[in-house]
């Protein structure tokens, strides 16, 4: 639904740009995060496109978190674990506490479990770090 709506803003005749694609990746992904339905992604094939994108990126750890959820959720653990254990490194300041509680709780857990480091258990107040 977000796909086809951020879609139907463009002219059809020109490609979205690289930055518009992820924006509505992320957005499709965090609404499937928070209501709980990995089923409303798109195909694996297309998740695992998604995922080395993300993967090329220096930067937006937190759809990297997002794809591990939709592969936990998939069933895909070794994926999850990677994209997981990637994203750390790619978040300036960790604020999906705040912007993805469900998310978050997910990713906290799953770093435990996983012995992941780096998943942070509280933001650092403004002015440190």
């Amino acid at each position: 639904m977000v796909r086809e709506a951020a879609a139907a803003t463009g002219s059809p005749k020109r490609q979205r740009g690289d930055y518009l694609e992820m924006m509505v990746q992320a957005a499709e992904l965090t609404i499937a995060a928070a209501a709980d339905t990995p089923e409303a992604l798109p195909d694996d094939d297309t998740l695992h496109r998604w995922a080395r994108a993300a993967l090329g990126r220096t930067r937006f750890g937190e759809m990297l978190v997002s794809l591990a959820w939709a592969f936990d959720r998939r069933g895909d653990d070794d994926m999850a674990r990677h994209l997981l254990s990637e994203a750390p490194s790619r978040i300036p300041r960790w604020s999906l506490d705040k912007t993805s509680p469900r998310l978050d709780a997910w990713a906290k857990d799953r770093a435990q479990a996983w012995a992941i480091e780096g998943i942070s258990e509280s933001p650092l107040p403004l002015g440190e770090g």
